[in-house]
């Protein structure tokens, strides 16, 4: 299980702290012009949000899943997969706040207003889209795996599916915004 945080989770988090850091960056840059709009303070939630996820007890999982593999403790087991719906209900957040910021960019974009601003930030919260729906299916991945060595007399693919079904469907959303995304036609100067 250690291979699995080194295959896919400590890549993840090294990728989500830089543009973690290209936020905060680009945040500092912008809080004067845009602190008060709408726009401006959904994607200060995303930083938040990210923030908090990254100093979580998730990063802290490491020891737990080494430990989890030599002993194969049920307790242990139980315990991991707590500190794994926690991770994943806060990735689920992140992505709700991702789409919420996304659709107040692509209002801006079609306006056609501060343009250079909007793409940036498009084009970063589709990163971090990306990086956390990848990092979520890994997650879950990994919590079928647990759930189904606690007990394995059980099949419980099924709630497995209805766990990914809640937790992707914030995610979905965003999505559709892109793809039903259609630019409004500008009123012609008079």
């Amino acid at each position: 299980m250690d291979a699995w945080w080194s295959k896919h989770v400590q890549p993840a988090l090294k990728m989500l702290a830089d543009e973690g850091y290209i936020l905060d960056k680009l945040i500092y840059k912008n809080n004067y012009q845009h602190r008060k709009s709408m726009h401006f303070r959904r994607l200060k939630d995303v930083q938040r949000r990210l923030r908090s996820f990254l100093k979580s007890d998730f990063i802290s999982i490491r020891p737990l899943l080494s430990n989890t593999t030599s002993n194969n403790q049920s307790s242990q087991i139980v315990q991991l997969l707590y500190v794994l719906i926690f991770a994943m209900g806060e990735l689920d957040e992140l992505l709700t706040a991702i789409s919420k910021s996304g659709e107040s960019f692509f209002t801006l974009l079609s306006q056609s207003f501060f343009m250079p601003f909007a793409l940036t930030v498009v084009s970063m919260l589709g990163r971090l889209q990306v990086l956390l729906q990848n990092m979520l299916d890994g997650l879950l991945d990994k919590y079928e795996s647990l759930f189904v060595s606690l007990s394995p007399s059980i099949d419980r693919t099924a709630l497995v599916q209805d766990f990914r079904i809640v937790f992707i469907a914030s995610a979905e959303h965003l999505h559709t915004l892109l793809e039903n995304y259609t630019p409004k036609p500008r009123a012609a100067a008079s």
